[in-house]
């Protein structure tokens, strides 16, 4: 990149938080030192620059051999027939998920959110795979009062054992949904199959973080798919409770929505 360009893309991102360019032919080198112009964690180690990394014995191994050698800061994601990509065998890379799932990348693993993520196309399905941003700060912005006492000094504790989603992806299906439906796909299955009470806990983070560039807004950053409690100022949120709060607060995000289309060489 022109050396005059860094500055802007710095403060586009921080501005904006979503930034797309495409026809892109770029290496894992090129993808890994352009990220490195924007906020990280110089100290992380390459590995855990980029989730998911999965639980030891049940689902890491299926992650490992999407990931690039070279570069354990990039992970191979999405659906469909996967050409050979820089030491990565060709194969068919399928999670099986049929839902929506409002994430933050890497929030049940990590030591911190990602402060930005880059997703580069390599090969793209003729039919979907559209990929749906909301704005975290937007959704923030737009809470209640109530909502944000709620959230403001909540902390969830996450599981890297994932719940069944219901269709809009705002929430975990409630108590009396979830004996009749699993739909976490494929990829998760082994996972879920491990759930119980005595799930050991993955990380715990704050629901509410105030961004570390720009203006510093305040964003409200969770994964409900991963969410095992939730304890506020009052205490811990019963299941439905909680489920039904993040629902009704994330949706609020639809006006800020945007859908990007994939194609061959896009990079987000």
């Amino acid at each position: 990149m022109n050396p005059c360009l860094q500055d802007e893309v710095r403060q586009a991102f921080a501005e904006f938080r979503l930034l797309s360019w495409g026809g892109q032919e770029l290496t894992p080198d090129e993808e890994v030192d352009f990220m490195r112009l924007l906020p990280h964690d110089a100290s992380a180690p390459p590995e855990k620059a980029y989730g998911p990394l999965g639980v030891e014995g049940v689902d890491a191994d299926k992650y490992r051999r999407w990931r690039i050698p070279a570069r354990k800061e990039i992970l191979l994601q999405g659906e469909g027939d996967v050409p050979e990509h820089y030491g990565i065998p060709s194969g068919l890379l399928n999670s099986g998920k049929p839902v929506r799932e409002w994430h933050t990348d890497g929030l049940y693993e990590q030591a911190t959110p990602s402060i930005a993520t880059s997703m580069y196309s390599i090969s793209i399905k003729p039919v979907g795979g559209d990929t749906l941003f909301m704005d975290a700060r937007d959704i923030y912005d737009r809470l209640d009062d109530d909502e944000r006492e709620f959230f403001e000094c909540a902390s969830a504790r996450y599981s890297r054992i994932p719940l069944s989603m219901a269709e809009s992806g705002y929430r975990a299906l409630y108590e009396g949904e979830l004996a009749a439906v699993n739909n976490t796909g494929g990829l998760y299955a082994s996972a879920a199959k491990t759930r119980g009470a005595n799930d050991p806990p993955s990380t715990t983070h704050p629901a509410v973080w105030t961004l570390p560039d720009g203006d510093r807004r305040k964003a409200l950053i969770v994964a409900p798919m991963w969410v095992a409690s939730l304890v506020t100022k009052d205490g811990p949120v019963a299941h439905d409770d909680l489920h039904y709060k993040l629902e009704r607060s994330l949706s609020k995000g639809e006006h800020s929505q945007v859908t990007h289309k994939w194609h061959v060489g896009d990079f987000v």
